[in-house]
C-alpha cells in the first residue's frame, strides 16, 4: 500500500544525525506533493530529482485518468445505487467485452496507478523541491492529504465490490444492496482523487 512504502522510505533516507534529520522531516510532506525546499534544493542532482519526480507525477496522472475512465464504463455497465447497469438490460457498454473483461483492465491499470503514485511519493521524500508560496504549499498539503486518503482506500473498496468473500462478507452482495453501495462509492472516492490529484499536479509545476 502507498502509505507502508512512504514510511518506509521515510525510515530508509532518515540521516543519521540529529540535525540531518530534522531537515530531511522539513521537506516531506503528506502524498507526497508537499516537500519543502532544503539547502540543497539547487544542486544538479536536486534538479534531477524532481524532474524524474515530475514526469513520475505525470505518468501518474495519466494511469489515474485510465483508470477512473475504465472505472465509470464499468460502473455504467454493473448495478450500483443508480440502477442495475446496462449488462442487465442488455446494452453495455464495449459490448459483451465490457460485461466480461473490462473489470479486469480496469483493476490491472489500478495497479499501475497505485504503483507509479507510490515512486513518485518515495521519490519526493528524497528530493529538494523550490521555495513555494505559503499559500500553494498548504494548498499541496491538503490536496495531498485527499488524494493519498484516496489511493488508500479506492483498491480497498473496488475488491470488496468485486470479491466480498476476500472480506468474510457473502458474495451473493455483489449484486444486492451492499455491492451497489460499495461500487457507488468506489465511483465517487475515485473522481474526488483524480480531481486532488490533478489540481496538485497543476500546483506542483
Amino acid at each position: 500500500m502507498p502509505v507502508a512504502l512512504l514510511l518506509a522510505a521515510a525510515l530508509l533516507f532518515t540521516p543519521a544525525d540529529a540535525s540531518a534529520a530534522e531537515a530531511a522531516a522539513s521537506t516531506s510532506e503528506v502524498g507526497g506533493l508537499g516537500a519543502s525546499p532544503d539547502e540543497g534544493g539547487s544542486s544538479p542532482r536536486a534538479q534531477r530529482l524532481r524532474r524524474a519526480h515530475r514526469w513520475l507525477m505525470v505518468g501518474t496522472e495519466v494511469a489515474l485518468i485510465a483508470t477512473a475512465g475504465l472505472g465509470l464504463v464499468t460502473a455504467i455497465n454493473t448495478p450500483t445505487a443508480f440502477g442495475d447497469g446496462r449488462c442487465a438490460t442488455g446494452d453495455p457498454l464495449l459490448g459483451d467485452w465490457g460485461c466480461q473483461y473490462l473489470s479486469i483492465g480496469h483493476g490491472m491499470v489500478g495497479v499501475a496507478s497505485v504503483t507509479l503514485y507510490t515512486a513518485s511519493g518515495v521519490l519526493d521524500l528524497v528530493s529538494a523541491g523550490p521555495p513555494r508560496p505559503p499559500g500553494r504549499a498548504r494548498a499541496l498539503r491538503i490536496l495531498g492529504g485527499i488524494h493519498l486518503a484516496g489511493m488508500v482506500l479506492q483498491p480497498l473498496l473496488g475488491m470488496m465490490a468485486a470479491w466480498p468473500g476476500l472480506f468474510g462478507l457473502a458474495p451473493a452482495i455483489h449484486d444486492e444492496a451492499p455491492g451497489r453501495a460499495l461500487r457507488t462509492v468506489h465511483v465517487f472516492v475515485g473522481v474526488v482523487t483524480v480531481l486532488a490529484y490533478s489540481t496538485a499536479l497543476v500546483l506542483e509545476f
